[in-house]
């Protein structure tokens, strides 16, 4: 009776394990799990298959980075970068007119001091490089205070370059006068200067005599 009982309960498991060929058509085939929604509370939609989930991660639009700017110390989602490095203050970029490499907040202080932006005379209309600013002012601004030839002689005079030599033609009697003056004191110098000459050479032939006398007596003794 006990193989009875034990053949009768394999024909059973015999017949709970066989699935009809209609049934066998109907079952799916199991899929992998779906991925947790990357930085779902940013509201990213994108679902996927687990094993492309760090794929997605690397390009994600909603996870938060940083800038990569030095000193920049904003983090924002992905998709921000591109609108945060057009404003951001520490992004490096390159001065228009130089070329040098400084971060944007840089860029209004060094404007005020660049030798290669382009500035206007400050008395002319002129424009050049900054760093040929004195150049222009002392070489060629029609504008440009300068001094009279005669400055030596004593005018005081500094008109416009543009002016220089209408003022010497118009200064003739002026300037002949100043001539004229340090002509008669140069001559009164050099009077002076020829009067302190005697006295030295009356000097110093008195000192000749008196040494002559002095080595006269020394051969006596």
């Amino acid at each position: 009776s006990s193989r009875a009982t034990a053949a009768s309960k394999k024909r059973r498991r015999g017949k709970a394990a066989a699935v009809p060929e209609e049934a066998a058509a109907e079952v799916e085939p199991v899929e992998e799990p779906a991925a947790p929604p990357p930085a779902e509370d940013l509201g990213c939609p994108w679902t996927g298959e687990l094993c492309e989930y760090d794929r997605h991660l690397a390009t994600c639009g909603f996870v938060e980075v940083d800038c990569g700017c030095m000193d920049c110390p904003l983090n924002f989602q992905r998709r921000a970068v591109v609108q945060h490095m057009a404003v951001c203050p520490h992004r490096n970029v390159n001065c228009a007119d130089c070329n040098i490499t400084i971060t944007s907040h840089e860029i209004p202080g060094h404007l005020l001091l660049c030798p290669k932006a382009t500035v206007t005379c400050d008395l002319c209309p002129a424009r050049f490089f900054r760093c040929a600013q004195w150049t222009h002012m002392l070489g060629v601004c029609p504008k440009y205070a300068v001094s009279c030839p005669y400055a030596a002689q004593g005018c005081t005079t500094m008109p416009p370059r543009e002016d220089l030599r209408k003022h010497v033609e118009e200064s003739q009697v002026e300037h002949a006068g100043l001539m004229s003056a340090c002509a008669t004191h140069l001559t009164r110098k050099v009077a002076e200067l020829q009067n302190k000459n005697t006295d030295l050479e009356a000097k110093n032939a008195a000192l000749e005599m008196l040494y002559g006398e002095l080595s006269a007596r020394g051969v006596e003794r």
